[in-house]
């Protein structure tokens, strides 16, 4: 039994190590698992979000952890983590909607970018084969391009019987 415990943590020490690429999801066993989702620009506008792989389809998710890094050319007015039964676009439905805190900032001297990067902690459960979504916003009539970069981590939790 002692030595199953010792393999045990010395893999999720090993595995620990390994990140996940962006645009893929890092699973260790049924526990540990993150999901940093690809970068993406939205010139030309005021919103940009950045949209998860499916959560597991053999357990629920309870995510604990979102880091985004976000950069505009006018401040950020809002930011909100959503939960979606599809990718939005592609006919979904947003189940749940939080706003996020983010830090104020003022834009750099040199090259007028307003440069946001947060990591909270959330406490949020995730049903299977659901998408989610994170999404920043400036102020009403910019169109100088929002840019995301986000990620998430949680437990897996085995579904109800």
């Amino acid at each position: 039994m002692l030595n199953a415990i010792r393999l045990f943590a010395f893999l999720v020490g090993t595995f620990s190590l390994i990140p996940a690429q962006a645009g893929q999801v890092q699973r260790l066993t049924n526990l540990y698992y993150e999901d940093i989702f690809a970068g993406v620009s939205c010139p030309s506008t005021n919103r940009c979000s950045s949209v998860s792989s499916p959560t597991p389809s053999d357990a629920f998710l309870s995510i604990n952890h979102v880091y985004c890094s976000v950069t505009t050319r006018a401040q950020l007015q809002l930011m909100y983590f959503q939960v979606w039964t599809a990718p939005p676009g592609s006919g979904g439905t947003v189940l749940r909607s939080v706003f996020l805190g983010f830090p104020p900032v003022t834009a750099n001297a040199a090259n007028g970018f307003y440069y946001y990067n947060f990591d909270q902690n959330v406490f949020f459960f995730v049903g299977a084969n659901r998408y989610v979504v994170l999404s920043g916003q400036t102020i009403p009539g910019d169109t100088q391009g929002v840019s995301l970069s986000c990620s998430i981590t949680g437990t897996m939790v085995p579904p109800p019987t």
